[in-house]
């Protein structure tokens, strides 16, 4: 760490632009906090921070870090800054938008008079949070709001359950099923709600 000082600034809103306060923004290096603020009334926050030594693992610029005192209601925003030591900025602004966090539950119910029913079904959803890297080096590592895949099985054992996953506002998840092994259908389910609940039978 050297006596380097970078000064970060900019504004923290949801996706409507309205502001959002009390988020905690960081940069961070080495495993060390170099700097932080949190948004005040207007969303936006300020302040100098430490940079890390030329030797050091890359620096991270985070907002409402998971583990920091952040506000669950919100998704979390990484940016690695994959750029040397010497040529970063002196000065940086970063206005990001933040998702909202909404719960989604899927209830799986056997109404089926059958004894040997098999379904086999995945829910696949947006990740809460939103990593980016800025070289081009590394755009494999970009996952942003990437998509997660869950799978599961019910059985005549096991015929009912129900799963809870926490995702983003705005986006779709997809409900896909098979049932003995036919063919595979495929349903959306809008995350628009902050609680959604979707119920499917077979």
């Amino acid at each position: 760490m050297d006596n380097t000082r970078t000064y970060f600034e900019g504004t923290i809103t949801d996706e409507s632009g309205n502001p959002l306060e009390n988020i905690p923004v960081t940069y961070k290096g080495g495993g060390l906090v170099l700097g932080y603020d949190y948004t005040d009334e207007n969303g936006i926050y300020s302040f100098y921070s430490l940079e890390t030594s030329s030797d050091s693992p890359c620096p991270y610029f985070k907002v409402n870090d998971i583990n920091e005192a952040y506000d669950q209601s919100y998704s979390s925003y990484t940016y690695k800054e994959n750029t040397d030591h010497q040529d970063r900025a002196l000065s940086t602004t970063y206005d990001i938008a933040l998702k909202k966090i909404v719960q989604l539950e899927v209830s799986v119910i056997k109404i089926s008079t059958s004894s040997d029913t098999y379904l086999d079904w995945t829910i696949s959803f947006p990740d809460d949070s939103c990593f980016e890297v800025n070289s081009t080096e590394d755009e494999y590592y970009n996952q942003c709001y990437s998509e997660h895949t869950a799978s599961f099985s019910q059985t005549p054992t096991n015929p009912n359950t129900t799963e809870t996953i926490t995702t983003v506002s705005g986006e779709t998840a997809q409900f896909s099923y098979s049932i003995n092994d036919g063919a595979v259908t495929y349903i959306d389910i809008p995350l628009t709600q902050e609680n959604t609940t979707y119920e499917f039978e077979y």
